[in-house]
């Protein structure tokens, strides 16, 4: 009696122990269907002991920018299309499972990270459109409409996408009404009334992307070009009223390409990323008896190829053997247009803000 129950046991617990050696843990859709995700954001947000970390688009390089999402057992090619984002663009419905590896899986490019989510989207014919538009009101007043429109389709092998997003975000909470002291010797206070706005960064994001079979493997194409102005104004209304302008444009273009297959034993891997981003500063100052403007841009560029050969020689080893390159180009060039200072009234009186 006793043998049969210790067999029972060992029998009902070898599978939690072997999917404990594996370290990977499956979700199915239905898991999150309780929640009703519109997006497969909404369902990593929703995955027990995991918390979403988007990577760094600022670090060189690609290996050292991983976040902690792969899609389709690969990582995205991408940097400037932050994880957030591409999450958002997969609809809950295109969605089968999701699973959750921790860094004990065998055969796992764990890319540095102790837990990764892997979402494995349906492999079934289908095309979806995806229209949204939302309006947003801000308490300074300002109306705030933004949205989109996506397509998402699938026919066999073939996977495509494309969508076009006005972006309007909430980027500094600092704006608002107010007022500075303006202190003079042997004179009263006098406040002066103060109003900073730019509370809201607005710009364009248009994205693409395609799967397709080559060679024996799976080839996947994304593009992504997007706008972006950080307008920022401080005002002053007394002593004739003065007013300080600052405007930053964005404009970034980015291309990847990452195609894996085998040769025989042997796992390759090849990516192909290329970034350009362009930035525009203006900063203008207008009082009376003064004014003055500061213009500014900036180029940047990053072109990474990376080629990984894997063979495994037993289910728990691996030997991993690359090659890659890295080119990266700043350039800052700048022109003051014009500049005339204001005279004090008198140069005498300090004052204090």
């Amino acid at each position: 009696m006793k043998k049969a129950a210790f067999l029972w046991v060992f029998l009902v617990m070898t599978p939690a122990w072997a999917a404990e050696e594996q370290g990977i843990s499956v979700y199915p859709a239905s898991f999150f269907a309780d929640a009703r995700p519109a997006t497969a954001n909404d369902m990593i947000a929703r995955l027990p002991g995991f918390s979403l970390d988007n990577g760094l688009s600022s670090t060189r390089g690609f290996a050292g920018s991983a976040g902690n999402i792969l899609i389709d057992g690969a990582r995205p090619t991408a940097k400037n299309d932050d994880l957030f984002t591409i999450l958002g663009r997969i609809p809950a419905a295109n969605v089968e499972r999701i699973e959750l590896i921790r860094g004990g899986a065998p055969g796992i490019d764990m890319q540095g990270q102790s837990v990764l989510a892997n979402v494995i989207r349906k492999k079934q014919d289908a095309n979806q459109t995806i229209l949204n538009a939302n309006l947003g009101f801000m308490g300074s007043g300002q109306w705030a409409p933004y949205g989109g429109i996506e397509y998402h389709g699938q026919s066999g092998a073939w996977r495509y996408e494309a969508s076009l997003t006005r972006v309007t975000q909430q980027w500094d909470d600092s704006p608002g009404e107010g007022y500075r002291v303006i202190l003079a010797p042997g004179q009263a206070p006098v406040y002066d009334r103060a109003v900073y706005t730019g509370i809201i960064r607005t710009g364009w994001q248009a994205h693409g992307g395609l799967v397709a079979p080559l060679w024996g493997g799976e080839w996947n194409n994304n593009f992504t070009l997007q706008t972006t102005d950080y307008p920022s104004t401080l005002r002053y209304y007394g002593y004739g009223g003065s007013r300080f302008d600052t405007i930053t444009r964005l404009k970034t273009a980015e291309f990847g390409s990452h195609w894996q297959g085998g040769w025989g034993a042997v796992n390759l891997e090849t990516l192909v990323l290329q970034r350009l981003g362009h930035q525009e500063d203006s900063n203008t100052s207008l009082a009376p008896g003064s004014s003055s403007a500061f213009f500014s841009n900036k180029d940047t560029g990053e072109t990474i190829g990376r080629v990984t050969a894997r063979y495994s020689f037993s289910p728990r080893s691996q030997r991993r053997s690359g090659r890659g390159g890295r080119l990266q180009f700043p350039r800052w060039p700048f022109k003051l247009e014009h500049q005339r200072p204001a005279g004090l009234a008198d140069q005498r009186q300090p004052v204090g803000e």
